[in-house]
Formats: C-alpha cells, sequence, structure tokens
C-alpha cells in the first residue's frame, strides 16, 4: 500500500513537470508567415487509428449449452475479429425483408453460436474498407450484430435490431479450432444473461451481481493552439477572448469555446448548413467522420465508435476501459463530430486526454444485476418503449486527493431513455434520484 502510494505520487510529479514544460513550448512566441500557414494545417495532434480499431464489436455473446454467456473482454474480441479479417466473405445476401421479433429472437438463441455485437449499427460499406469482403451491393444496409453458427462453418451472419432483418454470405479459410480456443481460455470472463427485446433493440442482461474495478488515471491537457491550426482556414485572424468563465476563439466564421472548468470544448461552424434528407448515406457518414477522428482526436488508448444520430448527421466515438464506456458526464460523449453538406458542423470533445493507469488502493465495485436495474426502471415507470439501452459504464470524476493530473473513472449502470425530445444517457443513480425527489 505504502508502496503503490510512492509511486501514484512519483507519477504525478513527472506529469506536473512535463506540464509545465508542455505549456512553455505552447506559450512561446509563435512567427508565422502566410505561406506556412497551409502546412501548418497539416500538422496534427493524434495518433492515427487505424479503421478496423475503432469500428470495433465491444461485446460477445456465446450461446452453448441452452444459455446465453456475455463477455466484454477486449483481448477475446481482438482475437476473434483477427480471425475474421482472415476469412474470404464472399456472397451477401438478405435473407428476408424483416423478420418478426420472435423469429428474430429465435434465430439470435440458437445454440452453439456467438454474436459479436457492435455498440451501434455500423454499414457493409465501412465493414469492407478492412475486410476480405466484396459487394455487389448493401453497401450502405447497416448491421450491428454478427453470428457465427459454431456448426456452420461455411456461412456468416448479420443482424440489425432496429430492422429486425438478416443478412448471410459464405465464407472461407476460416479456423474454427482459434476461435474455439480463445472462447475456452476466457472463459472466466463470462457471465449468464437474460435476453431482452426492445423497440429498437435487444439487449443480454446478467442474472447476477457483479464486480468491477475502479481505476484511476493520469490526463494530459490537449495543445489548443494546434485545434486552432487545424479547425480554423486562417489562424491569424482568430480574435481570444474569456466569456462568463470559457475562452472564445473567433474568425468571424466560426467559434471554438474552451470550457476549463467543464472539461470540453466545442467547435460550431455556421456556413456549414445542416445535410439535406436523404443528400448522404450513414456509410459517407462513417467514413468521413472517422478521417476527422484521426485528425483532431489526439487520444491513446481504445476509442471506440459509439454512436450515430441520423438526424443530425452526428457520429459519437468514446474512450473504452476494460471493454466499458468511459462518459465524461451524461451529456456528453467524449468526441461527437456533427456533419455538415461539405465538411465539419460541429465538433463536441473532453479538454483531457487518458494517459497511463496508476495504481489504487480502492476495491472493485459491486454492481447490481442488469435484470435487477431493468425491475426497478419499470418500477419508476421506465418500459420497453421508452428504454433504448442500458449499459455499464465507466464515470469520469475528479480525483478524491484533488490532484489536477489524475481522474477516477467509477463503474455505474448507463440508461439511454427516449423521453419524447429525442435519446440522453442517464446514471441509474441519477433516476431514482429523480423518482424520490418527485415522490415516487
Amino acid at each position: 500500500m505504502k508502496f503503490d502510494k510512492i509511486i501514484r505520487f512519483s507519477l504525478i510529479i513527472l506529469v506536473g513537470i512535463s506540464l509545465v514544460l508542455s505549456w512553455a513550448i505552447w506559450t512561446r512566441p509563435r512567427q508565422y508567415d502566410t505561406d506556412s500557414v497551409k502546412d501548418k494545417k497539416k500538422i496534427s495532434v493524434s495518433l492515427d487509428k487505424e479503421m478496423r480499431d475503432v469500428f470495433l464489436p465491444t461485446s460477445l455473446i456465446y450461446h452453448v449449452d441452452n444459455q446465453s454467456l456475455a463477455s466484454h473482454d477486449e483481448s477475446t474480441l481482438n482475437i476473434l475479429m483477427h480471425e475474421v479479417s482472415k476469412w474470404k466473405i464472399d456472397r451477401l445476401v438478405n435473407d428476408e425483408a424483416s423478420f418478426s421479433a420472435d423469429t428474430y429472437r429465435e434465430k439470435l438463441m440458437v445454440n452453439n453460436q456467438i454474436e459479436l455485437v457492435y455498440p451501434d449499427a455500423v454499414t457493409f460499406g465501412l465493414f469492407q474498407e478492412e475486410y476480405q469482403f466484396k459487394l455487389s451491393k448493401y453497401e450502405t444496409e447497416s448491421f450491428n450484430r454478427i453470428v457465427i453458427q459454431l456448426d456452420t462453418p461455411s456461412t456468416i451472419y448479420f443482424f440489425n435490431d432496429e430492422e429486425h432483418t438478416m443478412y448471410s454470405a459464405t465464407i472461407s479459410n476460416v479456423d474454427f479450432k482459434a476461435i474455439q480456443t480463445a472462447l475456452s481460455e476466457n472463459e472466466e470472463d463470462f457471465k449468464k444473461v437474460t435476453p431482452y427485446a426492445l423497440t429498437k433493440n435487444f439487449l443480454y442482461l446478467t442474472q447476477e451481481d457483479f464486480s468491477i474495478p475502479r481505476a484511476s488515471y493520469l490526463i494530459e491537457e490537449q495543445n489548443i493552439p494546434s485545434f486552432l491550426e487545424l479547425l480554423f482556414s486562417d489562424p491569424l485572424a482568430v480574435k481570444h477572448d474569456t466569456v462568463d468563465g470559457y475562452d472564445q476563439y473567433d474568425d468571424g466564421k466560426s467559434v471554438l469555446k474552451v470550457w476549463p472548468q467543464k472539461e470540453m470544448l466545442t467547435f460550431f461552424n455556421p456556413s456549414e448548413q445542416k445535410i439535406s434528407e436523404n443528400k448522404r448515406s450513414k456509410n459517407d457518414d462513417l467514413l468521413n467522420s472517422f478521417s476527422y477522428f484521426n485528425q483532431l482526436g489526439g487520444w491513446s488508448g481504445s476509442m471506440r465508435y459509439f454512436e450515430y444520430n441520423a438526424e443530425e448527421n452526428q457520429i459519437s466515438y468514446r474512450r473504452y476501459v476494460e471493454g466499458y464506456p468511459v462518459f465524461s458526464d451524461e451529456k456528453t460523449g467524449s468526441m461527437q463530430i456533427t456533419l455538415g453538406d461539405t465538411g465539419l458542423r460541429k465538433l463536441q470533445r473532453v479538454v483531457f486526454n487518458m494517459q497511463v493507469p496508476i495504481p489504487t488502493d480502492k476495491p472493485a465495485k459491486k454492481l447490481p444485476s442488469g435484470v435487477n436495474v431493468m425491475e426497478r426502471l419499470n418500477q419508476l415507470g421506465y418500459y420497453n418503449n421508452v428504454i433504448q439501452n442500458i449499459e455499464v459504464g465507466y464515470c469520469w470524476e475528479k480525483n478524491d486527493e484533488g490532484s489536477q493530473q489524475v481522474i477516477d473513472i467509477d463503474p455505474v449502470w448507463y440508461v439511454l431513455l427516449d423521453k419524447g425530445d429525442g435519446t440522453k444517457w442517464y446514471k441509474l443513480d441519477t433516476l431514482e434520484r429523480e423518482a424520490q425527489q418527485n415522490g415516487l
């Protein structure tokens, strides 16, 4: 315990020195010339990531011995997707226009098969970019589950929860032994789950209470001058003001706002009009957003595609830890990219980037089962027509010891609700507290 605290204190001191030196470099007077602005815009604050490392399934469902087991273990998922990347996938077909809810459930619950589940639907066109998959059509169609029947080594299936559709394709060059090995070697990570059919989603919720470790991370503030060079066409024309506790950067066309207390920034370009309906496909939006993700991210660790809002042409990406998403608060994701007719319309992201985990003496946190969470939500008056998703996530919190270079992440249950004014993620305890205040 004492040794861990010494390491923790030493790491904080080293990061503090690093931040002081970085500040000295960032605030050093800069000499610009007009000819160099275009070259400077090529400077990237990011560590480029591969598409297959960002658009990934984040949970695994294993149907075996007439029961369903779930795992969020990143290493197991990475092994399975690596195996999929070796396969030759061909002759994709849409088996039926749409299944009934009961038939859809039956096809998912087949014994001795696995589901690789994405946090939100992705397109076949995007999937084709990174895997040995040749499409003749269906490029703009979506799926959120890859289903592999371990007894049928010649076919792979793609399911879409919202539309209740299923596609199938032939596969070759398959090594099912590697898949079976990965499943058996990581069986301790699996938890028994119960299926729930929502209006636009299909969930598997844990049957028993379980524990997840807490964690602490060193954080690093992003280089704001680099964002100015990347977001504005002429950084020399940008004016800086302090307004109501936030920093505002404005070139007369676009505005960048940085809230140090809220640990977030937003960029808005009003000249970018909202995309006209049906003008651009989801496939185009995902591919275009990934370019901005790499250019403007500056992320270390596991960053994953999380959500797509078709109405706003908005794509969200989140940091994942131990297979679970990190929420900076209930309102914002780690990075939200909103696209306009020709380019970036809006950017919202946290100012700080999680760097490396540091030792913590906090015990693992016990969470109620997913089944219990669903029961509690029903008691609060939230049912399947309102509940869009239920998921364990890490809540980004201030460090208990008051360190500015360290944040704590605490596992909690999150619920995605549609109360009639759009969907929003809520912490379960927030909903329960609101219900108590309202006398429920």
